[in-house]
C-alpha cells in the first residue's frame, strides 16, 4: 500500500513513517513529540513497566543496546545474561539448567572446565566490550536515560496505580551506585583503566 500511495512512499512521507522506530520519528516530528517516543538509546521498550519497579528501570537504562528487558537489573545478571546470549542459549531454559548446566554444556563443547567465577568473568568482559564499543561511538551517561513520563506520569492502573519513579533516587543513587559497581566512570561511564586490566581487555 506504501509503494503504491504517493502521499505516503518512502521517498514522500513515509519515509517518516516508525519503520526506523519512535526516535527517528520523533525527530523528524519535532514540537515535543519525544515526550511520547518511549525509547532509550532508540530502543523500543517491551511492555515491562517500571513505575514500580526502578530494577527494571537500570536495565532498560543500562542495556548496551538500549531498553532491553532481558539486559538484567545488575551487574551479575547483565554479566549472566551476557554469557548466555553469547551461547545462542535461550534465557526461559536458564532457568532449568543453571550455572550448573552451562559449565557442563561449555565443558562437552570446548572440553573446557569453567567455574562459576569464570561464567561471571567472561559475562563481565562480554558486557565491558559491548560498552567501550557503544562510548567509541559516542554513547555516554546521558544516553542513559529512561523517558520522562516514568518520573511525571504515575501508574493508571494496577496495583502499583498512582506511583512513579523518583527522579533524584534513581539517577543520583542507584544508576551512580551501578557505575561505580561496574567499574566506569561515574560522570562518562567509561569503563576505567582498572577495570579492563582487571579483565584483560587491555
Amino acid at each position: 500500500m506504501i509503494e503504491n500511495d504517493e502521499k505516503n512512499s518512502i521517498s514522500g512521507r513515509g519515509r517518516w513513517f516508525g519503520f526506523k522506530g519512535v526516535k527517528y520519528l520523533s525527530d523528524k516530528i519535532d514540537k515535543k513529540s519525544s515526550e511520547f517516543a518511549i525509547h532509550v538509546k532508540g530502543h523500543e521498550l517491551a511492555a515491562w513497566n517500571v513505575h514500580v519497579s526502578a530494577g527494571t528501570g537500570i536495565s532498560y537504562a543500562t542495556s548496551n543496546r538500549g531498553a532491553c528487558h532481558l539486559n538484567g537489573s545488575n551487574p551479575r545478571e547483565q554479566n549472566i545474561n551476557a554469557m548466555i546470549d553469547s551461547l545462542g542459549l535461550c534465557n526461559f531454559a536458564y532457568f532449568g539448567y543453571g550455572n550448573e548446566g552451562l559449565r557442563e554444556l561449555i565443558a562437552a563443547i570446548l572440553g573446557i572446565d569453567f567455574s562459576a567465577n569464570d561464567l561471571l568473568k567472561t559475562g563481565d568482559r562480554i558486557f565491558n566490550i559491548e560498552k567501550l564499543f557503544n562510548y567509541n561511538e559516542g554513547f555516554g551517561a546521558e544516553d542513559d536515560k529512561l523517558p520522562e513520563r516514568f518520573f511525571k506520569e504515575p501508574l493508571s492502573y494496577g496495583k502499583g496505580r498512582g506511583k512513579k519513579l523518583n527522579k533524584i533516587d534513581f539517577y543520583d543513587k542507584r544508576l551512580k551506585r551501578y557505575y561505580m559497581e561496574r567499574g566506569w566512570d561515574i560522570k562518562t561511564t567509561k569503563p576505567t583503566k582498572s577495570k579492563l586490566k582487571e579483565l584483560e581487555i587491555v
